[in-house]
């Protein structure tokens, strides 16, 4: 009888995932950590209200497909992925 994988947290669940975008506010869902700033940004499809617009592209990594994700968790995943969080 094989094991079945227990399911996979963070970004060990995840493919890393780089975006860059000068709109922060149409960001797929997740959570995320601006590359150059070290902010956490949360995005919920179909609930962005804002637009979140810089002059130059910006570079997020996606922490988890979890927008709620704890910020003590993406505290970390965020220094795993080599950014020092802001948030």
């Amino acid at each position: 009888m094989a094991e079945k994988e227990q399911p996979r947290q963070g970004l060990e669940a995840i493919h890393r995932e780089l975006i860059k975008t000068d709109d922060a506010g149409t960001l797929p869902t997740g959570s995320w950590v601006s590359r150059q700033d070290g902010r956490l940004y949360r995005a919920v499809q179909g609930h962005s209200v804002v637009a979140i617009q810089s002059k130059d592209l910006q570079e997020f990594e996606r922490l988890s497909d979890n927008p709620y994700e704890a910020d003590e968790h993406c505290r970390i995943m965020s220094a795993r992925v080599g950014v020092t969080p802001n948030f």
